[in-house]
């Protein structure tokens, strides 16, 4: 899929030429933050990024400001992008959103540069996204089914521990956002489950 074809599938998540704008310039800033990485099967990371603000049209409705969090949702995590540049450039709506979304907390020095991510308990990680609005919710639950995609090329022992990472804490997140994505990671998990 190429950048038209993504937005042609957004049409009617755009609603004025502002959204159509701050999309492009997450699709952009989401492109250029993971430029150099590849998923565990080779493809360019950001294709990830980009199904998952697709997972979230097909499990509609949505918005610009979901899409642009879930294009982001990875930008701290896998980059040194200061949380402050996505503030400034989207507010601090998707700021937040990003963040939470992010398993590590970034620690700065007095100049305010990122010196180093530290990465948070899969329980409090969990914690802060359950307490969370249902739109991030939504997204980690977008992001979640697009990683189960890969599931075939990891180790057996790796795909059992994420298949209950899953049920421990995505389903019963499902459960109270979108009752969709709960039957969706169900049906991904018992496929993958019968190749462990």
């Amino acid at each position: 899929m190429n950048r038209h074809e993504f937005f042609q599938k957004l049409n009617g998540v755009v609603k004025q030429q502002d959204d159509g704008t701050k999309i492009s310039w997450a699709y952009w800033l989401a492109k250029s933050t993971h430029r150099t990485q590849l998923r565990i099967n080779g493809e360019r990371y950001f294709e990830h990024c980009r199904r998952v603000a697709l997972n979230l049209v097909h499990y509609g409705p949505t918005d610009a400001d979901e899409i642009i969090t879930a294009l982001l949702h990875d930008c701290l995590e896998d980059g040194f992008l200061p949380q402050d540049f996505i503030k400034a450039l989207f507010g601090d709506f998707i700021a937040k959103g990003v963040e939470v979304l992010s398993k590590y907390r970034p620690r700065f020095n007095g100049a305010g540069i990122i010196t180093e991510k530290i990465r948070i308990s899969d329980d409090d990680y969990y914690r802060d996204i359950s307490c969370a609005p249902s739109w991030i919710r939504r997204i980690k639950l977008a992001d979640r089914l697009d990683n189960i995609r890969d599931l075939g090329v990891r180790t057996p022992e790796r795909r059992q521990q994420y298949i209950q990472e899953t049920k421990t804490y995505l389903m019963p997140l499902a459960r109270i956002t979108d009752e969709r994505f709960l039957k969706a990671l169900e049906e991904r998990c018992e496929i993958h489950a019968g190749k462990v």
